[in-house]
């Protein structure tokens, strides 16, 4: 359906047949022909909706609304391709949709258009999911922007909602890993030691346990030049912060040493530059706590960290940066210090992010985010 017949559709939506009935006999052909376009816009939402041509029938359409304004998050700005995390727990009813998440699509506010999306976790019994849906735009305080999500009596298969067009390299993203069993298990670019097979549930899906002893990974291929933006973020969870161990490290191979290194020293996060230059350090890391650790490297050399969405430093580095090829988890490059605990959601992004787009991750992936609320419907 072209535009203008989907917005006569959803005019007609407000209209019950019997006033369209009513009309026939007043209006004649008029109508007559108001009521084909009625059963054609029915007709047309089941075939032509997302992707698929298979014809399929509604069991539920929730809506989902985002509340940017202090009763919310109190989002200032505007977020364009933004990769919302919708999460579905007792604020959902899966026995009306149930099945593996493959019966479900996302709409804009018209119900027509639909969203790209990757459901990360679906977990029908129990009551459990994880699904990022990627909007066009997020406007900072507004209280009244949404989306729907419909759910089907069947599955089917589309191209349109898969990782890949939620963080498109085109919207900046680099590399994302969920820390899932699609992320640590399945993808051999993932180079694993010790236990990491075992996932635990963790904040948003799933998440990859560090034992102290003898686990880490190390995502290789990451090949930023020197003095390129990145951004880098992830959620961690340590077990004690008794000790010395290392969080992350962002290595390079050639140079034999890591540009960044994030250790923590009993309850104190520190980040080290080159190996030896103390750049920052917070006190405050709680054991079984999760934590939103962000930093921006932009092109002139200035390096800003965030902890929890809020800004730590910023601080200017004289020396040319160069760039790294590795990201190491739970481990740095020399192979000690190994880290007893869980990560979660790590992201590179070629770009610099701002200071809002960080603190609105931040605010919709914590455990008790008010960002979006998710509302039965029909």
């Amino acid at each position: 359906m072209d535009y203008l017949t989907n917005k006569m559709c959803i005019g007609l939506k407000r209209v019950s047949l019997t006033g369209l009935l009513n009309c026939f006999c007043k209006r004649g052909p008029i109508g007559l022909w108001l009521i084909v376009l009625f059963f054609f816009c029915q007709c047309g939402e089941e075939l032509t909706s997302g992707t698929s041509s298979e014809t399929k029938n509604t069991l539920s359409l929730a809506k989902i609304n985002m509340n940017t304004t202090d009763r919310g998050e109190n989002f200032w700005g505007m977020a364009f391709n933004y990769p919302l995390l919708v999460r579905l727990d007792t604020n959902y009813d899966f026995s009306r949709c149930g099945g593996s998440g493959k019966n479900i699509e996302f709409f804009k506010n018209d119900t027509v258009t639909p969203l790209p999306f990757e459901i990360e976790l679906w977990d029908s019994a129990a009551s459990r999911a994880a699904i990022w849906v990627k909007l066009d735009t997020l406007k900072g305080q507004d209280s009244v922007q949404h989306i729907f999500m419909r759910c089907y009596d069947s599955e089917f298969s589309t191209s349109l909602y898969t990782k890949e067009n939620v963080f498109s390299p085109t919207n900046g993203f680099s590399y994302v890993l969920h820390m899932d069993q699609d992320t640590v298990l399945n993808q051999p670019e993932i180079i694993r030691q010790g236990n990491m097979g075992e996932l635990v549930s963790s904040l948003v899906g799933e998440g990859v346990a560090f034992d102290g002893e003898d686990d880490f990974l190390s995502v290789p291929d990451i090949f930023l030049q020197k003095n390129d933006p990145v951004t880098v973020s992830g959620w961690f969870q340590v077990s004690d912060v008794e000790g010395s161990y290392t969080l992350a490290s962002l290595y390079n191979p050639e140079l034999s040493t890591s540009l960044l290194t994030i250790m923590v020293n009993g309850n104190v996060l520190e980040i080290i530059f080159l190996g030896n230059t103390t750049l920052a350090s917070f006190t405050g890391i709680s054991p079984n706590t999760w934590h939103y650790l962000s930093f921006v490297l932009t092109g002139n050399g200035n390096i800003s960290l965030y902890i929890d969405g809020d800004l730590v430093i910023t601080t200017a580095i004289v020396q040319q940066v160069p760039g790294f090829g590795y990201i190491l988890l739970g481990h740095s490059n020399n192979g000690k210090d190994l880290m007893k605990g869980i990560v979660d959601e790590l992201r590179v992004s070629s770009v610099s992010r701002s200071a809002e787009w960080i603190k609105l991750n931040y605010r919709n992936q914590m455990k008790d985010s008010h960002l979006v609320t998710l509302y039965a419907g029909e």
